[in-house]
């Protein structure tokens, strides 16, 4: 599955799933920046599974309501639910996946967690429909051994939940929580970098005291700060609906 299904269980009785939630649907109402606080330390610690994922899914569940049992199971870590919107390989090479009635067919590529979820939030020509499991899947390889991907082949009823306008916000939300993890990634590799310089010998000081290692260093806490600082204004852009929003998301994304 890649990820311990205790640990999951531990994450949903600390709230962190229904961390940015409505109270309605059992969140906390909260928002982008107390959710950009744990995805950095997520990244710090190279936590293994979907959070952000189900996060993102939650998020659309519960703005295109109607779905709050759904969303509460999510919240409680009973249900495990992701987002289905590649229709190729690569750009370009298909037609986006066409919803005929209530019944979705066709295939997903690059589905997070595949195998392990309970329903998929399906991006059709027509907007996003819902669709339980279980699921055909292929489990792709992949370079990060934390990060699990499946194709997966549909045939399923499903329930349009709304239009794709509903990942807007979402992706903006995506961009920043991603690139809080890269910044706790960046943030404990400084650490660790400085922990070596400073016991590491070479004729007989530390390396440390090497003007061309301080200047690299330097280098590495200048480009941690920028994302820091990228990364926490655009979480205040989404929580206080900056107009600036799209373009602080994208710096983030951009610094990471």
């Amino acid at each position: 599955e890649g990820f311990d299904p205790g640990e999951w269980r531990r994450l949903a009785e600390m709230g962190y799933l229904g961390l940015a939630l409505p109270s309605r649907a059992g969140g906390q109402e909260l928002g982008a920046i107390e959710l950009a606080i744990v995805q950095e330390e997520m990244g710090r610690m190279c936590v293994p599974g979907p959070f952000l994922d189900v996060v993102l899914a939650a998020s659309v569940l519960a703005a295109a309501g109607g779905h709050d049992a759904l969303v509460r199971d999510i919240v409680a870590g009973k249900k495990i639910v992701v987002i289905a919107r590649h229709d190729a390989a690569y750009a370009g090479a298909a037609a986006p996946l066409a919803a005929s009635g209530t019944r979705v067919r066709g295939r997903k590529y690059f589905v997070p967690f595949a195998a392990a979820a309970d329903a998929l939030l399906v991006t059709t020509a027509d907007g996003i429909v819902l669709v339980d499991g279980p699921f055909e899947v292929t489990p792709l390889a992949t370079i990060d051994l934390a990060q699990r991907f499946g194709d997966v082949t549909l045939d399923h009823d499903g329930t349009r939940i709304g239009s794709l306008a509903l990942l807007d916000r979402v992706d903006r939300l995506g961009a920043v929580a991603s690139a809080a993890m890269l910044l706790g990634l960046m943030t404990r590799s400084l650490e660790l970098t400085l922990e070596y310089v400073q016991t590491r010998q070479a004729f007989a000081r530390p390396i440390g005291a090497f003007q061309a290692l301080q200047h690299r260093m330097a280098d590495m806490l200048l480009k941690t700060e920028s994302t820091r600082s990228a990364v926490y204004r655009a979480a205040w852009c989404l929580d206080v609906d900056d107009a600036e929003a799209p373009l602080a998301c994208a710096t983030a994304k951009a610094y990471a």
